[in-house]
């Protein structure tokens, strides 16, 4: 098995529609696993919607690479301000607190979908900060 900085690697090296594929791959899956858990639909939205929140903004930076990707892996055209809005709140305690109870409940085989989601969505501008990285090596752990 690839260690994490080599699969990270290989997601930042990857093309933009191999990133896409991956998110939207995770994305279904992460969305499976939530319903598996009997999360509700208005839970399971809230809760992609914080994920997308903390890995858009784990580098402290929303970018224009990160809004495209995250329209094309969930199918939604959000517009920039929806987007930026919905994104702001990614360094919230609460939001991370939140999250990190639902992950901590996974399975590793579970959390690799969440994992997979956010480093595809982190790695859109071909390349990860060491804040992305850190947080990517976190929730997969």
């Amino acid at each position: 098995m690839a260690s994490y900085r080599e699969l990270m690697q290989d997601v930042v090296n990857a093309s933009k529609a191999d990133r896409i594929a991956l998110g939207k791959k995770s994305l279904d899956d992460a969305i499976q696993i939530l319903i598996d858990h009997d999360i509700s639909a208005e839970d399971t939205t809230r809760f992609i919607k914080g994920l997308l929140s903390v890995f858009v903004s784990a580098d402290r930076e929303c970018s224009y690479e990160e809004y495209e990707l995250v329209c094309e892996i969930t199918g939604i055209k959000f517009s920039e301000e929806e987007f930026y809005e919905m994104t702001n709140g990614g360094s919230d305690p609460e939001i991370i607190q939140a999250l990190d109870e639902v992950i901590d409940t996974l399975s590793v085989r579970e959390k690799a979908a969440f994992c997979l989601f956010g480093l595809a969505i982190m790695a859109s501008d071909e390349e990860l900060t060491p804040e992305e990285q850190a947080l990517f090596i976190r929730l997969s752990e």
